[in-house]
This record gives structure tokens, C-alpha cells and sequence, in this order.
């Protein structure tokens, strides 16, 4: 986390050139006013996630659910899904590790929630959960690990709020 600090406090103190130096031994860009796509699909996770998606080179479910994250009152954490839940138009950044860095993948591949039409078979999608998932067009299934060519962009969150992308 030390690094990620102070990487976020030398993209802020300095200017210019500096900063450039800074992106390039980083790889991340900093993003003023970023409007997220309103029809694209978006999933947070934390450094542990992210080094595995580097590590894998996919995006997958927390097998174990992640520790509790209560958002007024209501515990958002701890339920894992068998597949990796998108939101869609934004990220949805309760879902986001408070003091550390999170990273946003980001993909315009159709996905599906409960309630909507499932692509192959017609019928309306039942699930206990309501976020978006990848479904294949051809098998009807949910994918459960979203290859990195399915991702469009990828973003970093850091603990003071600052966003980045990915080059």
C-alpha cells in the first residue's frame, strides 16, 4: 500500500514532466471528469483480485466470498457468486475496498440479469442474484472466468479517490 500512496501524492505534487516520468513506470494514466459508458458492464476488485487476474489472465468470482463490507447497515461482502457480477453504466464503487487500491474491468460484452431475457432459450433469467453476468451466445451458459479479451479497459482506484486507466 506504502507504494500505491505515495505513487497517488507524486501524481498530485507534480507537474509536468515529473508526472509524465511517473505514469510511464507505472503504466496508468490519470483521468479527469471520466464519464463511465452507460452500456458497458463493470466489475471492482481489490489487489488480491487484480493480482490474480495478472497472474491468470482472467476474471473470476472470489470462491470464498470477500470479508464483510457493510454499507448502511447492510452487509454487502461475504457472498460469493459463481460468477463474476458486473454492474452496468458504472462501476459500483460501494463495492470498493475502503484505504487500498481497487481496479475496475471493464467490458462491452453482453451480460444478462435476473429478470431479463435469457439470449438462448427465450425465458425470462431466475437467480438469487441481481447482478449482471456473461452468458455464451452459443451454450447458454454463464461464463465463470471472463478471459482478458473479453475487457476492454481496465481501471485503478486509489485510496484517495483518484481514478487511472490502464495503457
Amino acid at each position: 500500500n506504502c507504494f500505491m500512496n505515495l505513487e497517488g501524492n507524486l501524481a498530485n505534487d507534480q507537474e509536468g514532466a515529473g508526472q509524465n516520468n511517473l505514469e510511464k513506470e507505472t503504466g496508468w494514466t490519470k483521468l479527469e471528469n471520466h464519464k463511465f459508458d452507460e452500456n458497458n458492464f463493470y466489475r471492482i476488485v481489490d489487489e488480491k483480485g487484480f493480482e490474480d487476474f495478472l497472474k491468470t489472465g482472467l476474471v473470476k468470482s472470489s470462491a470464498t466470498g470477500d470479508a464483510p463490507n457493510f454499507v448502511e447497515d447492510i452487509n454487502i461482502g461475504g457472498r460469493p457468486t459463481a460468477f463474476p457480477s458486473f454492474s452496468k453504466g458504472a462501476p459500483g464503487l460501494s463495492y470498493a475496498k475502503k484505504g487500498s487500491d481497487n481496479y475496475i474491468f471493464e467490458s462491452e460484452i453482453p451480460m444478462y440479469k435476473k429478470g431479463d431475457i435469457h439470449p438462448t432459450t427465450g425465458f425470462p433469467i431466475r437467480s438469487r442474484h441481481w447482478a449482471y453476468r456473461p452468458i455464451d451466445q452459443e451454450t447458454g451458459e454463464v461464463i465463470n472466468e471472463i478471459p482478458a479479451n473479453m475487457i476492454k479497459n481496465i481501471y485503478k482506484i486509489d485510496p484517495e479517490g483518484s481514478l487511472y486507466i490502464k495503457k
